[in-house]
């Protein structure tokens, strides 16, 4: 590790890390944004500029920090951004590659310094002679300074070299050159200037914004707008509805100015513009703090013992109501827990909310990577994304990068077929990927599908049975086959290669979806495409639960989870091969005993039929599945903060962690482990998927 960040200054390197981290994570949202409408050969000047100007940011930083290998290549980046921004370097698709695959080398230069790691070298030097060869092999010698002619000098002589750049693209494509002229009060001209702004950016582009030339000081600040549109000066008036506003041509189509009645103003005399200031004074400005996670975990690990010594406290004062002599200090408990329950929700929601992030963090670095991998395995495949403003708790999506990625990979070896075979099918030749997020109840449901050949049924099947994980006289259903995916080392590449084929398949993304309490269903219809579905719970931390008793012992049970919960009848009961069902409102839900499920023994000496005793269901549910627990009793509502289990009991499917309940230590349910048990169970594969 270098100097600069050795040891009291480990403070320093994580602020670096930080830092850019946020500034790739931009540069890669922007590349995604201009991919995504360079369809045409053309680059939006507008993403260009802000990639340009965070790779700058990002040279500056890493110049800072004395981090050479980064420096040297976003010096390159810059130049490559530089020259396209200008117009100098001919913007192509092949450009576009080097710009995702500088950036993603940047990264890995980063997560190098950020794990003490020697920077890959090669491959710095490699990129940066990519960078510095576009530069030279697509520089362009095209000479349009001559458009410029008759455009008045005083606007010239103080443009930039990429704002005379833009007045010369617009004037080449044949846009009007607008001059607008505005005069704003002192007091609230930042404010009136970005209203303005706003207006004029719906017509087109603001190549610069000066201090009109001459004016006098005093009360008002004037200002002149260089705009390019392919609006008339009429429709900008208009969209402006300011009669006081000057808007004049300065350039370019002169049809942009015939009967505008500002025109018709400007020969009665030159008018200065005010626009009203907003009744409620200058906008209030949102700031943002960073705050580390480790910092975040550790308050809501102290709000979480809050809350269990709120619970306790609650619990004695209970208690001490059933007692005659207590009851008067009952009484004079309620009021300061009321006030402490009260600041604790607000603590906790306040916290809950600064964990939470936008998912769009982790979709945009998969969107790169799709193109990556289309490259790869010639294949060329779009990824839409829907959702990407939906929230998880950051430690979440940490851990979802790996499973999609996984997903995406499989979707894009697996399931989109090649572009001869797509078009032999009057399928576009054009792979499709869509990604999308949305919230339902207290889970997030991420959906990866695509446009693929759908999953072969009877492929899988006969690899199962290659393996001797089915027997070959078993005949399951298509829900049943799918399953089978899920089976540790399971896959159906003959070949192995760089995307798939290794023997780690989806009982990898399970594995890595249940231990975030989340769980995976797949849907397929043959030809048409595949879908796989991520349910996800939106926190870890602090969530409420149904506290539950079975057979002497308690229970809790994520309330995020529950659907209803009722009094059981045995006449509700009935039986199917040994499956237990109970008739809801017209749809039959499977049962599981959770005294039977996990084994547990009567507290009591006398053998007694437990089903012979008052029985409450709890139905519990994630996506579209639905069944019902049955416990003993129902205790109400509280409050929990889940904790590891340890190797004892963190491989039992049912058990998500555990919780302090009236200063007992007792067990939290995971209920899609035990949901994806039952359906595993009623598919009649436990037995022959065993190894």
């Amino acid at each position: 590790m270098s100097q600069e960040f050795s040891g009291q200054d480990s403070s320093s390197l994580k602020d670096f890390l930080v830092e850019c981290e946020e500034l790739i994570e931009a540069i890669n949202s922007d590349l995604m944004k201009l991919s995504a409408g360079a369809a045409d050969a053309k680059a939006d000047p507008s993403l260009l500029n802000s990639i340009f100007r965070s790779a700058h940011t990002l040279k500056g930083i890493s110049g800072m920090f004395g981090y050479e290998p980064m420096v040297r290549l976003s010096h390159n980046l810059e130049e490559l951004l530089d020259g396209l921004r200008l117009g100098k370097v001919g913007f192509s698709a092949t450009v576009l590659d080097i710009l995702f695959e500088a950036i993603s080398v940047i990264q890995m230069l980063l997560e190098a310094k950020g794990l003490g790691e020697e920077p890959p070298q090669g491959l710095v030097d490699s990129v940066s002679k990519q960078l510095s060869d576009t530069i030279t092999s697509n520089v362009s010698s095209e000479d349009l300074s001559g458009l410029l002619h008759g455009v008045d000098s005083a606007i010239l002589d103080v443009l930039t070299e990429y704002e005379e750049h833009r007045l010369i693209e617009s004037i080449k494509e044949k846009l009007g050159v607008l001059k607008v002229q505005a005069s704003f009060p002192i007091i609230t001209f930042d404010q009136a200037l970005e209203e303005l702004s706003n207006i004029l950016k719906e017509h087109g582009e603001i190549i610069t914004t000066l201090p009109t030339p001459g004016a006098t000081p005093g009360e008002t600040i004037n200002f002149d707008l260089i705009v390019a549109s392919s609006s008339s000066i009429e429709t900008l008036s208009t969209a402006i509805d300011n009669s006081d506003v000057l808007i004049t041509l300065v350039a370019g189509v002169e049809s942009a100015g015939q009967g505008s009645p500002t025109q018709a103003a400007e020969a009665e005399g030159e008018k200065t513009a005010t626009i009203s200031p907003q009744d409620d004074g200058l906008k209030s400005i949102t700031q943002t703090v960073r705050v580390d996670i480790a910092k975040l975990d550790s308050l809501m690990n102290l709000v979480g013992e809050l809350i269990i010594t709120k619970g306790s406290i609650i619990s004695i004062a209970a208690n001490m109501k059933n007692q005659l002599e207590g009851a008067k200090f009952s009484l004079e408990l309620q009021k300061p827990l009321k006030s402490l329950d009260k600041r604790l929700t607000a603590l906790q929601e306040g916290l809950m909310e600064a964990r939470m992030v936008p998912l769009t963090q982790i979709f945009d670095k998969l969107s790169r990577n799709v193109r990556k991998i289309g490259r790869d395995i010639n294949k060329e495949v779009s990824l839409e994304v829907f959702g990407g403003d939906t929230k998880l708790d950051k430690l979440i999506v940490e851990e979802l990068s790996g499973p999609l990625m996984h997903i995406i990979r499989n979707s894009m070896d697996h399931g989109i077929e090649s572009a001869e075979v797509r078009e032999g099918k009057g399928k576009p030749a054009k792979g499709v990927i869509t990604l999308n997020a949305y919230q339902s109840g207290g889970h997030v449901l991420i959906e990866v599908s695509d446009d693929g050949g759908g999953i072969n049924h009877e492929k899988i099947f006969k690899k199962a049975v290659e393996k001797g994980l089915v027997e070959p006289g078993h005949l399951p259903r298509k829900e049943e086959i799918i399953n089978l995916m899920f089976l540790p080392g399971f896959s159906t590449s003959d070949e192995v290669s760089d995307i798939s084929g290794r023997g780690v398949g989806m009982d990898v993304v399970k594995e890595s979806i249940a231990a975030i309490s989340g769980m995976v269903e797949i849907e397929s219809k043959e030809g048409q495409g595949t879908k796989v579905i991520l349910t996800l719970p939106m926190t870890l931390a602090i969530i409420q639960a149904l506290i539950a008793e079975v057979n002497g012992r308690h229970f809790a049970v994520p309330l995020n989870t529950v659907v209803e919960s009722f009094l059981l009848e045995d006449t509700q009961v009935e039986t199917i091969e040994t499956k237990e069902f109970v008739h809801l409102r017209n749809a039959t839900i499977p049962i599981i005993r959770l005294s039977e499920l996990l084994d547990l023994p009567e507290n009591s000496t006398e053998k007694r039929d437990v089903r012979c005793f008052e029985k409450y269901v709890v139905v519990v549910g994630l996506a579209e599945k639905k069944l019902g627990l049955v416990v003993d009793d129902l205790l109400g509502q509280q409050d929990i903060v889940i904790k590891s289990v340890g190797k004892r009991l963190g491989s039992v499917s049912a058990i998500a962690g555990a919780t302090e309940y009236r200063q007992k230590t007792i067990l939290t349910i995971d209920v899609g482990g035990i949901i994806e048990e039952c359906m595993g169970e009623q598919s009649g594969l436990k037995s022959t998927l065993s190894n």
